[in-house]
């Protein structure tokens, strides 16, 4: 399967002041947990001075995607989707049936501009060089909508991205599994990436 290549900071890449416009207008607002701005803290006996440093802030790997990935209806759900406790389930089981060499739930950050980004890939197979990204679903996986495997690919892809940053890889098999929960088949995508060609 071929997929379109998603850039998941284009927004920051074409204007580095649109990330701050929309994002500054969190500090007057009750942030999400995804989102949390971090800077510098002043004493209280210094005068109120502009930062030397930006403000970093920090963004969950799936709130970026669904930010800059998202294309076609906004209603993300995939009916009918699994619950909560499945999802876990069908985790553990993708995890149950790897090798020695898998590390479950790696977790990555790494900085892009004024952004650390940060989330926990489903699994890594050092042996393989293989980062996995496990989506849970019941039904017909034919019958996923175009946009959900677009921000699927977008997620593993900056868990690629972070990745290679992390272990200076030059390249990295990426896949996503989607499990059936029912059946418990699983049906995995693959696609090898250079460190370099993710943007």
């Amino acid at each position: 399967m071929t997929s379109q290549a998603v850039d998941p900071f284009m927004f920051a890449r074409r204007d580095s002041r649109l990330l701050t416009g929309r994002l500054s207008s969190i500090h007057n607002l009750r942030l999400p947990s995804a989102v949390t701005p971090t800077a510098p803290v002043k004493p209280d006996s210094e005068p109120a001075l502009i930062s030397e440093s930006p403000a970093r802030y920090v963004v969950a790997v799936r709130a970026l995607c669904e930010f800059t990935a998202k294309v076609g209806d906004l209603d993300l759900r995939f009916t009918p989707s699994p619950t909560a406790q499945e999802g876990i389930a069908g985790h553990r089981t993708v995890a149950s049936r790897r090798g020695a060499d898998y590390q479950a739930e790696l977790s990555l950050s790494g900085d892009y501009r004024e952004l650390t980004v940060r989330g926990r890939a489903d699994g890594y197979d050092a042996g393989r060089n293989q980062l996995e990204e496990v989506k849970t679903y019941r039904g017909e996986l034919d019958a996923m909508p175009a946009n959900h495997r677009q921000l699927h690919w977008a997620q593993v892809k900056v868990y690629g991205w972070l990745l290679c940053q992390r272990l200076q890889l030059e390249q990295v098999t990426l896949a996503l599994v989607y499990f059936n929960i029912v059946s418990e088949q699983e049906t995995l995508i693959r696609e090898s990436f250079g460190s370099i060609s993710f943007f």
